[in-house]
């Protein structure tokens, strides 16, 4: 560290001074913020009309309406959280021949199986 007499200039507090007026885009008021939360993007006046505001807006961005909506196009994985939110998980078996307690490949005794699965029979993923 250099000897000597340093002299530290006060901090300059001008920039807590300049304050710019907006338009809460819910509520309609007119609040007072700072230049850098407009130029984050701030347009409302309080955490209650931006919850308000969040909601519309992710509202608007539903399905086709979201740029990242890939319609038929969408992962293996995505397709399949689909189908369990919307008809659900498979709650029984559909096959007439799947009895339990049963033998098993291995010769122990099956008592249930361990989940069921939806089949794709037409081999299509369609979401109607």
């Amino acid at each position: 560290m250099p000897k000597g007499l340093y002299y530290r200039h006060p901090l300059s507090r001008a920039h807590l001074r300049k304050r710019v007026m907006l338009t809460c885009i819910i509520c309609k008021k007119d609040f007072e913020t700072v230049p850098s939360s407009v130029a984050a993007g701030r347009k409302c006046c309080s955490w209650k009309c931006r919850n308000e505001h969040m909601k519309t807006y992710y509202k608007d961005r539903l399905k086709e309406n979201n740029p990242n909506w890939k319609g038929e196009k969408g992962l293996y994985r995505t397709k399949h959280a689909w189908i369990i939110n919307n008809i659900g998980k498979a709650q029984k078996c559909e096959n007439p021949d799947c009895v339990y307690p049963r033998m098993g490949s291995s010769g122990h005794v099956l008592t249930a199986p361990g989940a069921f699965h939806w089949a794709n029979i037409s081999k299509e993923y369609k979401r109607t």
